[in-house]
């Protein structure tokens, strides 16, 4: 018993390599060496390969399969043949999922472009109706009472549905954050009202436009009438890129051709060099650099639109312009026509 027992221990170590006292008076010594173990202690025992498999209960053929599979691996990498189907059946996971999210993004991208699209052109259409209805509200003849009515019903209804497609829009917008990032940026709301004066803060989603997605992590502000941002988030949004410059309190953004520098607190900025007076100044509040929206975007070759029912602004690249899937058959059908007509006529 006590042999066996003193076996085990040795066999023990010697899977480990180890050294171990017991109790500060025995000490044993394991090492391996080819075929064999040997025990160094106050017995020393050999074992072969064929007593160890059996005191571990391992058979032989089991040993011989894992010595194949060990040299599979050798040959084929870190693992064999079925591990690489199964990391090559990963990769292709991962592209499939890369190719989802990008075919769900441009879907999006689109969607949303349309929508704007559409607010777009119904605001025109409101622009046009609201001064048919000032130059008959100018005359007192009763004989247009009718169409007066009619055109401010036309209004209200176009209004409302520009409010919804905003709605929608916001909703979108709000779904690139988490419970956790709204609940967090609320609270900073609440607290920049509170310790700010002549400050109110807007809603993560008060910012919307037909082509880009930006994240905020503190909100947007209107303070004196005009309404600042955090510079980083919707210049980056853009595509601009956005630099601090320590010792000079200096912001400096640049896109494609345009430079923007502004100083912090400095009602004076530069754009490529020329200075322009703002009827506000940059600022640093809770630790970010807030910068006035209008000037930026316009600078930017935006257009800034403010809707007061929803309290919403509207970033607007004129240059972005959602093509219907229906102008985009016609446009492939056209294109081929125009083909076989220069082929037939070469």
């Amino acid at each position: 018993m006590k042999k066996a027992l003193s076996i085990t221990m040795a066999l023990s170590l010697a899977l480990s390599g180890g050294l171990l006292s017991f109790a500060d008076t025995t000490k044993v010594t394991v090492e391996k060496v080819s075929s064999t173990v040997t025990v160094i202690g106050t017995e020393k025992v050999t074992l072969t390969n064929e007593e160890v498999n059996k005191i571990l209960g391992i058979d032989s053929d089991d040993e011989k399969e894992d010595v194949q599979k060990r040299d599979d691996e050798d040959i084929f990498g870190d693992k064999g043949n079925d591990d690489n189907d199964v990391d090559d059946d990963s990769d292709k996971d991962d592209d499939d999922k890369k190719k989802e999210k990008k075919v769900k993004e441009d879907k999006e991208d689109k969607e949303r472009k349309e929508k704007f699209n559409t607010e777009r052109e119904n605001k025109k259409k409101e622009k046009e109706l609201e001064k048919q209805l000032k130059e008959l509200e100018k005359s007192d003849d009763k004989k247009y009472q009718k169409e007066i009515q009619k055109l401010r019903k036309e209004i209200q209804g176009l209004k409302k549905d520009a409010l919804e497609i905003r709605k929608e829009l916001k909703k979108k917008m709000r779904g690139y954050y988490t419970e956790q990032e709204i609940k967090d940026i609320q609270e900073l709301r609440a607290e920049l009202e509170s310790t700010l004066e002549e400050v109110k803060a807007l809603d993560v989603d008060s910012i919307i436009s037909n082509s880009a997605v930006f994240k905020f992590d503190l909100p947007p502000v209107i303070k004196s009438g005009r309404t600042l941002i955090p510079v980083r988030a919707i210049t980056e949004g853009f595509g601009a890129k956005v630099q601090w410059v320590g010792e000079e309190n200096k912001v400096v953004i640049t896109k494609d051709d345009t430079t923007i520098e502004l100083w912090i607190n400095v009602q004076e900025v530069a754009v490529n060099g020329e200075k322009v007076v703002l009827d506000t100044n940059p600022e640093i509040i809770s630790s970010r650099t807030f910068v006035p929206l209008r000037f930026i975007a316009e600078t930017l070759n935006l257009t800034v639109e403010w809707n007061e029912e929803d309290e919403t602004i509207e970033l607007i690249d004129e240059k972005v312009i959602a093509v219907p899937e229906e102008t985009e058959a016609e446009t492939a059908e056209t294109q081929e026509e125009t083909t076989e007509t220069t082929t037939a006529a070469e």
